[in-house]
């Protein structure tokens, strides 16, 4: 038997594990970031965490269901308005406020309507863009969305060669998928300085040359335009006047896209990380927000106090409750809780989770009898008493794995039967960050999840350690008998994974842009992004406004997608997907 319990500087690490003598599970745990782990930058990177934990908690997404119907909804509320000479229009309200915030002249044009109500929602056109008013979709960008006017002025010629997918990546090009297009040159460093996808939306086309000779490309809300030394401070690239064109062209709106409807289904939930979905319901591992008992200095140098606040939470039929509470429970000096992580449900239906810890196992003993549950596994009986069923904290102490200092953090678990020792995952060398003097430096998987697939072998996710580079995760098969191939590459920080009924891998990227490229001043940096692959390999990517520092994910009996949201923020909940 050979567990990995490792608690790194960012938590939610895992690494596959059977971990009981008289049934079988995958459970994960958490690995330290080497000689990188220690010293100030890491305080730094912790506040950095921190401060985006805080800053994210705008970002919930309102319930479908409590959307308003009217688009002049609070709009009376917005008395502020700015007329423009060179036009004659005002601009008013949010839409005034996003303008000005987000990009204003240069991204917009001027106003050259008022705003009006347009298929039930209020709309202003400008120059180069049209806005739109959605109540509850983005409220940090004041509820306001840009239509999509280059998907809709290029709808008639879609058929045509620049607009044909690439099939992959050329040169130092950044490649979306999403469309199969890529962004090169002039036109990506323009998208990268004004705001990428927010403001451009993915790209339509490849860059071509138009029919005036003009290189052009089209994006789904914006159309950018190469004119040398016309504006050199911009990568001479100017915007295209698409809100001119689409008012003056008549072009006839092609039938809405069925949109994804996002529904918060679960909320007031301490630190939840990890969730299970059975014919029962949704099981939601809250992890705790620890408590004013003894504390203990966890690996991370950081102080971990001890409280009973974890619990297991169950959504059914009946509605949202907990079913397990006061389970030991640490809160970290950022706030950030370690408990359940975690859980597993066998054949016939009994409960199973793991508990954190993230500390060498012999400070377990500073904590007392309340204590004795973390770096556990623990079995839920039917009155929701929590009983322990596997030691990982002693099995790290007396079989230290690894080989390195002792520490223990299982996080996550999949059930599956006997017990044996599966793999431990291999350190790989990668270029360094630009402040470190290093051609190459070490990088732990740091995997954080474990899911049984259909053909009996596990699937293991990693967050990676530090650089954490993006496109740097992996997605690790490992067979029964411990043999390790990568499955999947290319991904970010990945949290969760899961298989659909039709062998659907579903994962979930924490933060999609990279944890080191995280900005508590642009939202758009703290993005979450779920990623689908099929069976034969084939990649489907979802991002959704609001989501993010998503960590868990699960694909219910209907294809309705969950995913906890927010995760570390006082405002996680868990969201509801039902694709169109």
């Amino acid at each position: 038997m050979r567990v990995e319990t490792r608690q790194g500087e960012f938590g939610m690490f895992a690494i596959p594990v059977e971990i009981s003598d008289s049934e079988r599970f995958r459970a994960s745990g958490a690995r330290e970031q080497g000689k990188f782990k220690c010293g100030k930058g890491d305080a730094m990177r912790r506040a950095l965490i921190l401060a985006l934990g805080l800053l994210v908690a705008s970002l919930a997404p309102a319930a479908a269901s409590e959307t308003s119907d009217d688009p002049f909804a609070d709009w009376a509320n917005g008395d502020h308005c700015e007329t423009f000479e060179a036009t004659g229009y005002e601009v008013c309200s949010v839409f005034l406020d996003y303008w000005h915030t987000y990009g204003g002249l240069e991204i917009f044009g001027y106003p050259i309507t008022d705003a009006f109500e347009e298929d039930g929602m209020m709309v202003q056109y400008f120059q180069r863009a049209r806005l739109e008013h959605q109540p509850g979709v983005w409220p940090e960008r004041f509820d306001v969305l840009q239509g999509l006017l280059g998907a809709e002025l290029t709808a008639g010629i879609r058929d045509q060669a620049p607009f044909q997918p690439a099939d992959e990546a050329i040169g130092d090009c950044a490649y979306f998928a999403a469309t199969g297009h890529n962004v090169c040159d002039q036109f990506l460093e323009r998208w990268q300085m004004s705001g990428g996808l927010p403001v451009f939306g993915y790209p339509i086309s490849e860059a071509f040359e138009d029919e005036d000779g003009m290189l052009v490309q089209y994006f789904q809300r914006q159309r950018m335009e190469y004119q040398p030394s016309v504006w050199p401070e911009r990568h001479d690239v100017l915007l295209g006047l698409l809100g001119s064109e689409t008012l003056a062209a008549d072009v006839p709106e092609p039938e809405p896209e069925p949109q994804p409807e996002l529904t918060v289904v679960a909320g007031d939930l301490v630190h939840p990380r990890g969730i299970l979905a059975t014919d029962a319901g949704l099981y939601i591992a809250e992890a705790g927000s620890g408590g004013d008992g003894p504390c203990i200095t966890l690996a991370t140098g950081d102080e971990g106090c001890l409280g009973m606040s974890g619990a297991i939470t169950l959504l059914d039929d009946a509605g949202q409750n907990r079913i397990a509470e006061g389970i030991a429970s640490l809160v970290e000096e950022t706030g950030e809780g370690i408990g359940v992580h975690d859980i597993a449900v066998d054949d016939e239906g009994n409960i199973y989770a793991v508990v954190g810890m993230g500390a060498p196992p012999a400070a377990r003993a500073e904590l007392g009898d309340d204590g004795a549950m973390l770096a556990t596994v623990i079995h839920v009986d039917d009155e929701g008493n929590a009983h322990i069923v596997a030691d990982l904290a002693e099995h790290e102490e007396v079989e230290n794995p690894d080989g390195t200092e002792l520490d223990t953090n299982p996080y996550g678990i999949a059930w599956d039967g006997d017990v044996e020792t599966v793999a431990v995952l291999e350190t790989r060398m990668v270029e360094p960050p630009p402040f470190i003097e290093a051609p190459v430096i070490p990088m732990e998987s740091v995997p954080t999840n474990v899911a049984v697939g259909p053909d009996g072998n596990y699937y293991v996710s990693e967050l990676t350690g530090f650089p954490f580079p993006v496109g740097g995760a992996n997605i690790h098969q490992i067979t029964p008998d411990g043999d390790v191939s990568v499955y999947a590459e290319g991904f970010t920080n990945l949290g969760d994974l899961t298989f659909d009924a039709d062998g659907n891998l579903w994962v979930v990227e924490i933060l999609a842009g990279g944890l080191l490229n995280a900005d508590p001043e642009d939202p758009s940096t703290l993005a979450s992004r779920i990623v689908k692959i099929d069976s034969d390999g084939n990649q489907t990517e979802y991002m959704f406004q609001g989501m993010a520092f998503a960590t868990g994910i699960q694909v219910g009996a209907d294809g309705e997608i969950y995913v906890v949201n927010l995760a570390v923020t006082p405002n996680a909940h868990v969201l509801r997907i039902d694709l169109p």
